[in-house]
């Protein structure tokens, strides 16, 4: 499963920078089988990884990533992403117990 996590300056992204140089919906980090990857949205100031300029590239926590000239804190950045994923996988796993009663009594039911 891809997860979507959003980088830029206005406050509905999930990471929320104020700096200049940050346009309003700047980059996305899809997250896919453990590898976290940047996508730059079209952004004025463009998106860079350890200097260099990237429309779409795979993160790695030791990068140094910039969105304009702004330096996101990534070590920071891969934490939370980290956070995130924890709390997405014990919701999945709450919703599944909560169902699981509903599941077992649907289970008896048909069997007989």
């Amino acid at each position: 499963m891809s997860r979507q996590i959003t980088l830029g300056s206005r406050a509905d992204n999930d990471f929320s920078y104020q700096n200049p140089s940050v346009s309003g919906y700047h980059a996305v980090l899809k997250i896919e089988n453990n590898v976290v990857i940047i996508e730059d949205l079209n952004s004025t100031n463009g998106t860079y990884i350890n200097d260099k300029p990237v429309k779409e590239a795979i993160l790695k926590a030791h990068d140094k990533l910039e969105l304009g000239v702004f330096e996101v804190p990534v070590g920071e950045l891969f934490k939370k992403i980290n956070e995130l994923e924890l709390q997405h996988k014990t919701t999945l796993v709450r919703n599944i117990m909560t169902c699981w009663p509903i599941l077992k009594f649907t289970e008896r039911k048909n069997s007989n």
